[in-house]
C-alpha cells in the first residue's frame, strides 16, 4: 500500500439515527409579577421574540440545504414556531414528542424561575451549584428528567428509522440532559446552550449514544447592517381589535404586521401611513396619529430598521388584498388573541407599552 490511511471526516454507520438537537428561538421577555401564558399541561407557554424568529430562519436556512428526514417538537409553542420556517420549505408537518418537554419548574414555572435568576435569588442559583432542578420547590426531579428525555429520544429514533437524521426542536434543559446521557458527563455541564443553536446526536443500532458536536451556531454572525431605513406602520383598530397581515416575500416573512412601508422622499411620515394603508388594504384614513417609534434589527437580513407607528382612523369598509406579493391576508385580532409571530416592530411596540 502506497498511499496509507488517511484520517477521515466521521460518517454514522448505516444503521445508526442522527437527531439534531435544536435549541427553540429565544422566547419573549419575562417580567416581575407578569407570568407567561400556560398551555393546557399547566405549562409556562411563551411565544418567540423577534430575534427568536430571526433565529428560526437562520435555523431553516442552514438545514434545509440538507434537509433532515423528519421534524419533531414539543408541546409548548415556542419550539413549533422554531421549527415553523423549516417545515414551511420543507412541506413537512413535526412530530409532537410530548416526552421532551422542557423541564417543569413547578412553583417556578411561567417565567418566574427565569426572573428570580436573573434577580440574583440565592435559591435559584442554588439550582446551578447543585445541579439539580428540584431544588426549585415542586419541580422535575434529575431521574424523572433522565427517564423521560431517554423515552423521547429513542421515539424519535423509532420514528425516524436507521440511516437517517431527523431535527428535533427543543429547549435548554432536555438538550443539556440528552447530551450529559450521551456523554456521561455531570448533570449541568450542557446547560445554557444558545437560541438557535445545534448540537448532533447519533444513537447507534445498539442503543450506544455518541454526542457528535453541542451548541453549533445556526449561521455565522451577520455583518452590522450598512445603515438604518425608516418605516412607518398604520394601526386600525375596530371594535377592539387590530389589523395585522400576514407578510410574504420581504424580511419578516410570515410574520403578522399591521399596514405600513417606506416614505418616499419628502413625504412626511404621517402621510406615508395614510398612502401604504390605502395602497395595501384599500381603507382611507380620516385621521392619523403619530404613537411611539421603535428600533429593530432584522439580524439574518442585514437591516436596521427605525419604524413611526401611527394610530389611524378610518372610513367604513373592509380591508383587501391590494398587493399579494407583500401580504396574503388581513385579519382583526383581539389584545389577547394576538396571531404568532408577530412582525419584529409590532412586537417591539407591544412590549414597549402599547395599548389599543
Amino acid at each position: 500500500m502506497t498511499e496509507g490511511y488517511r484520517q477521515r471526516g466521521f460518517i454514522p454507520p448505516p444503521d445508526a439515527t442522527e437527531i439534531l438537537l435544536v435549541r427553540h428561538g429565544a422566547s419573549a421577555p419575562a417580567f416581575p409579577g407578569r407570568l407567561f401564558p400556560k398551555n393546557a399541561e399547566g405549562r409556562g407557554d411563551p411565544a418567540l421574540a423577534p430575534e427568536g424568529v430571526e433565529q428560526a430562519e437562520a435555523v431553516a436556512r442552514r438545514l434545509a440545504a440538507d434537509p433532515p428526514a423528519a421534524l419533531f417538537v414539543t408541546r409548548l409553542r415556542r419550539t413549533a414556531e422554531t421549527a415553523a420556517p423549516l417545515a414551511t420549505r420543507l412541506a413537512v408537518e413535526p412530530v409532537v414528542v410530548p416526552e421532551l418537554d422542557e423541564v417543569h419548574l413547578g412553583e417556578w414555572e411561567a417565567g418566574e424561575y427565569r426572573v428570580r435568576l436573573v434577580e440574583g435569588d440565592p435559591r435559584a442559583w442554588r439550582t446551578l451549584e447543585e445541579e439539580r432542578w428540584d431544588v426549585i420547590p415542586g419541580a422535575e426531579s434529575m431521574e424523572s428528567l433522565a427517564s423521560r428525555v431517554r423515552a423521547g429520544i429513542e421515539a424519535i429514533v423509532a420514528t425516524t428509522g436507521p440511516g437517517a437524521r431527523a431535527a428535533a426542536f427543543l429547549h435548554d434543559g432536555v438538550i443539556g440532559e440528552a447530551c450529559r446521557q450521551a456523554a456521561g458527563s455531570r448533570p449541568f455541564a450542557f446547560v445554557h446552550g444558545d437560541n438557535g443553536s445545534i448540537s448532533r446526536l447519533v444513537v447507534f443500532a445498539d442503543g450506544r449514544w455518541l454526542l457528535r458536536s453541542f451548541n453549533e451556531p445556526a449561521q455565522l454572525a451577520a455583518p452590522p447592517p450598512a445603515d438604518v431605513r425608516v418605516g412607518t406602520s398604520a394601526l386600525v383598530t375596530r371594535d377592539g381589535r387590530l389589523l395585522l397581515g400576514l407578510r410574504t416575500g420581504a424580511h419578516g416573512a410570515a410574520t403578522w404586521a399591521p399596514p405600513g412601508g417606506k416614505p418616499d422622499a419628502g413625504e412626511p411620515p404621517e402621510a406615508a401611513a395614510a398612502r401604504e394603508l390605502e395602497e395595501e388594504t384599500g381603507l382611507v384614513a380620516t385621521r392619523v396619529r403619530p404613537v411611539a417609534w421603535t428600533s429593530d434589527v432584522f439580524i439574518s437580513e442585514g437591516l436596521h430598521y427605525v419604524t413611526l407607528h401611527h394610530e389611524v382612523e378610518v372610513q367604513p369598509g373592509e380591508p383587501r388584498i391590494l398587493e399579494p406579493a407583500k401580504c396574503e391576508a388581513w385579519e382583526w385580532f383581539a389584545r389577547d388573541e394576538l396571531p404568532s409571530p408577530l412582525f419584529a416592530p409590532i412586537a417591539s411596540l407591544l412590549a414597549d407599552g402599547w395599548r389599543f
